[in-house]
Formats: C-alpha cells, sequence, structure tokens
C-alpha cells in the first residue's frame, strides 16, 4: 500500500488542541472545584477543553506546576526551584504523638494514641491517652514508645 505522506507530522483541522484558547467558563468552573488557575488552563488544554477529561487530568497530576499561560509558553522557566524547609544541621524534631495496638495480634485488638497536650495553663505538655470513648492523662509512656506502630515528630 503506497502512502506518500507517511513520514509527515498529522495535522488536525480542529481548532482544540495546546495552542487554542481556553473557555473562561470551563476555567472558572474547574477554579470553583479547588484548582489554580495555571493548572486548570493546562489541564483545559491538555484534554483539547472536555471537563471531564480535564479533571481526570487534574487528578492524575496533582504534582504538575500547571505552568502554561495564555501565550502557550511555560511560566518563568528561568526560576530555580527551591525545596521546602531547611537542610542546616543539626535537626531537632520533638515527639508529639504516637499510635499503639493493644492486643495479641494485628487481626484482634484496637489502636490507641498517645498524645503531647497543654493541659494546665503554665504547666509543661503532658501526654494524654486516647482509647475510644476514654482520654485521661497517661503517667508513663517510656514503655509504649518502645513498641508504637507511628511516630508523630514536630520539627523543631
Amino acid at each position: 500500500m503506497e502512502d506518500p505522506d507517511i513520514d509527515e507530522p498529522l495535522v488536525l483541522a480542529s481548532s482544540s488542541g495546546p495552542s487554542a484558547p481556553v473557555d473562561a467558563e470551563k476555567l472558572e468552573n474547574l477554579g470553583n472545584m479547588g484548582f489554580s488557575p495555571n493548572h486548570a488552563r493546562k489541564a483545559l488544554k491538555e484534554t483539547g477543553g472536555d471537563m471531564e477529561r480535564a479533571v481526570d487530568w487534574l487528578f492524575s497530576h496533582p504534582d504538575d506546576q500547571g505552568d502554561v499561560e495564555e501565550g502557550g509558553q511555560t511560566a518563568d522557566t528561568e526560576r530555580p526551584k527551591e525545596t521546602p524547609g531547611s537542610d542546616v544541621p543539626p535537626a531537632r524534631f520533638e515527639l508529639q504523638s504516637i499510635i499503639c495496638h493493644k492486643g495479641g495480634s494485628i487481626h484482634a485488638g484496637h489502636y490507641v494514641a498517645f498524645i503531647k497536650r497543654q493541659l494546665e495553663a503554665g504547666k509543661g505538655k503532658s501526654w494524654v491517652l486516647y482509647n475510644d470513648e476514654k482520654v485521661v492523662e497517661a503517667d508513663n509512656v517510656e514503655e509504649v514508645k518502645k513498641f508504637a506502630y507511628v511516630y508523630f515528630l514536630e520539627r523543631l
């Protein structure tokens, strides 16, 4: 079968596509759903203006910065991206809460939480046990800390 233009790029006659203008109403609707204008604009351009596919694209690309501007150019590609947080040592953390399992196995028993809270003004933080409907101040959690499933830390 002879096809003389097999190596030529396919040109679609449709007006949708990455270079087509974005429908302002669709952009506003996505904004009302909580998406940033740049992220919504990129999703609409990537999906040819289809709202359903754009929403799917937004949820499939949560880390995408959505940096496509009206002219189809990327926004400020020269700017270096900064990593959040700090890499300056020493990193100091304080244990805020732990989750433990009470029971013979993971198939029997239940989980409890110990959370460090300010109970009285002027005093330091105390450990509080949250066990279903029972909430009490915990005396000594040092032994419990050794067997916790999850540790929650706060950077100081």
